[in-house]
């Protein structure tokens, strides 16, 4: 259910709300002005919310995006490159609404701030970022705490390709984590020639092609890998960015991208997962589940439609995994359905695999009680329903921190 909507520019309704950090209003949108914007806008009835924004993005030469961070309060909501892709959505669980104040602040943290004039524009000294021209605050029917732990799952994931329905789902769960293959298409045989390859070459110009979806409209630009296969699916149109312009931008992206996918296997610290488009049983990625496996820790989680098994999710190897959703439909039908699917497949799979890794450190034994005690500052942030439970900082800082998991043992 939509609450608010506020529409930017000189037409627009924004006024009321612009706290500070902003420019004059524009015909169709507000620019914010410095390293920081805030917006105060009433606090609405407790429940969990989904705030949506339509953001244009200054970019100036050679960095085509701006770093973001939004936060309501001392809480941070969401960071994320604007420029890079569709701006995510935010979203904000019912225990921040109780306890924000009437007015609740909400402030874009804004780092990458420039002045126009600095890069060509002109003699316009404002340091500018982001263009606001639409922003909806929607309610939603879940539990805080199942947001949390979704959006938690959905963080501690990364997508091997075959289309974008999982990078989708990421971004339902509130999710945007960077990943090469995230909004790419790619079969079985493209992925495993890539990895053994480990993606070298990928961005160069020689093998890259910027096409249309179709030849009339404006659609977005798709990238074409002719070295591996990949097709990349971006939200850049040739109206704002040239064919040229797409593919320097890629041959910056992919190979950086490349590096992280690289580094992320490497270390073990993200389930990956492929989706059953190219793949219909768990046979057709037991070689590459091996190879992840070669490679480090690695874990593969499969997701396979089937609506007698929905929601389902069983370890089928030593490293593989196998999830039910009741349906995996045409990408372009945003936002995916079959989300309840998704949620428990992904926070079941992510427990089991997390599960298995303590496993794999036998001296490792947490106590979340013990733990929320002895960390007052984590108990505050799972209350605030910053992550979903004690064990959800341990896995994504805690551990990297040197914070103890548990008691010291007796006679320690």
């Amino acid at each position: 259910m939509t609450e608010l909507v506020i529409l930017f520019g000189v037409n627009g309704n924004a006024e009321p709300y612009l706290d500070h950090g902003w420019s004059p209003p524009e015909p169709d949108a507000t620019w914010t002005r410095g390293g920081q914007a805030v917006l105060a806008i009433p606090r609405p009835e407790p429940a969990d919310y989904r705030l949506i924004l339509t953001l244009d993005v200054f970019r100036p030469d050679p960095r085509p995006w701006q770093r973001v961070t939004v936060s309501l309060g001392d809480t941070v909501l969401s960071r994320f490159l604007a420029g890079t892709g569709p701006m995510p959505d935010i979203w904000i669980p019912r225990r921040l609404i109780e306890m924000a104040p009437d007015s609740m602040p909400i402030r874009f943290d804004l780092p990458d701030a420039a002045r126009p004039m600095d890069f060509g524009g002109g003699s316009d000294d404002r340091f500018l970022a982001l263009a606001f021209r639409r922003l909806e605050l929607h309610r939603l029917e879940t539990e805080g705490s199942g947001i949390a732990a979704f959006r938690d799952a959905a963080m501690a994931t990364e997508s091997l390709g075959s289309n974008c329905l999982f990078g989708l789902v990421q971004r339902a769960a509130g999710a945007e984590p960077l990943g090469l293959l995230r909004f790419a298409t790619s079969g079985l045989a493209t992925l495993t020639a890539a990895l053994a390859a480990d993606f070298s070459g990928l961005g160069d110009l020689a093998t890259t092609t910027a096409e249309l979806h179709a030849p009339d409209g404006n659609p977005p630009w798709i990238v074409r890998d002719r070295r591996y296969g990949f097709v990349f699916h971006t939200d850049f149109h040739p109206d704002r960015v040239s064919r040229e312009d797409i593919l320097a931008r890629e041959a910056r992206r992919q190979p950086w991208l490349a590096r992280k996918l690289r580094d992320d296997l490497a270390s073990g610290e993200k389930l990956f997962v492929y989706q059953g488009d190219a793949a219909r049983s768990p046979d057709d990625v037991a070689g590459l589940a091996r190879d992840l496996r070669r490679r480090a820790r690695g874990w593969l989680l499969l997701v396979l439609p089937d609506p007698a098994r929905a929601g389902e999710v069983a370890r089928r190897d030593d490293n593989l995994l196998v999830g039910y959703v009741s349906a995996l439909p045409d990408p372009a039908v945003n936002p995916p359905p079959a989300l309840a699917d998704w949620e428990r497949v992904l926070v079941r799979a992510v427990a089991i695999w997390r599960d298995a890794r303590r496993g794999d450190e036998p001296e490792e034994r947490f106590d979340e009680a013990w733990y929320l005690a002895a960390n007052p500052g984590v108990a505050e942030a799972v209350r605030r329903g910053e992550f979903a439970s004690g064990r959800a900082h341990y896995d994504l800082h805690g551990r990297a921190e040197g914070r103890a998991p548990g008691p010291p043992a007796r006679g320690a």
